[in-house]
């Protein structure tokens, strides 16, 4: 099954083309095919389904974001929530944006929190309010943002970085 014959013109061009393709070119190629078709349809409650058009205004809205509290190419960005669409939204826009996506479990204690964020180097630490009491034992002298609402997290992102690359190609605001 994984031999292949080194002189199939085929299967060389799709080894090619597969070399080619990273995140960002996929998630462009997947927003001009599928468009205002459902990416995410997600399992909290009061949040709307997510098109790849929305997902496209998330990522580069995220990366405006980045830009904005320093957070540069190839920096860590620790994420410490429980699994839902936002987390999903944030790893996308994270490896997009050329970031490393550095998930911590909500239930670590913060000595094991504080352990991690020393040793990536995190340059950001984005964190469900609902542990805030565990992150004041952390020593950390990045940027912390608490997330109280994911909802609103997602609408403030969309909302204050509005990008104008998408504007340029007619993408519509998305309805989170």
């Amino acid at each position: 099954c994984w031999e292949r014959d080194l002189n199939d013109t085929d299967y060389l061009n799709q080894l090619k083309y597969i070399q080619k393709m990273d995140i960002r070119l996929l998630v462009d190629q997947s927003c001009s095919k599928f468009g205002s078709n459902v990416y995410i349809s997600p399992c909290e409650k009061g949040l709307a389904e997510i098109s790849y058009k929305s997902l496209l205004h998330f990522v580069y809205s995220f990366d405006k974001y980045l830009d904005e509290v320093v957070v540069r190419e190839a920096d860590c960005i620790s994420v410490i929530l429980n699994n839902s669409t936002l987390m999903i939204l944030i790893f996308l826009s994270t490896i997009f944006n050329r970031r490393v996506f550095v998930p911590i479990n909500p239930n670590s204690s913060a000595k094991e929190i504080e352990y991690i964020l020393n040793d990536t180097d995190a340059k950001l630490l984005l964190f469900d309010s609902k542990i805030s009491d565990k992150i004041e034992l952390v020593s950390f002298n990045q940027k912390k943002e608490w997330i109280s609402d994911q909802k609103e997290f997602i609408k403030m992102i969309n909302l204050k970085h509005n990008s104008s690359i998408i504007k340029s190609n007619n993408i519509p605001d998305p309805e989170f």
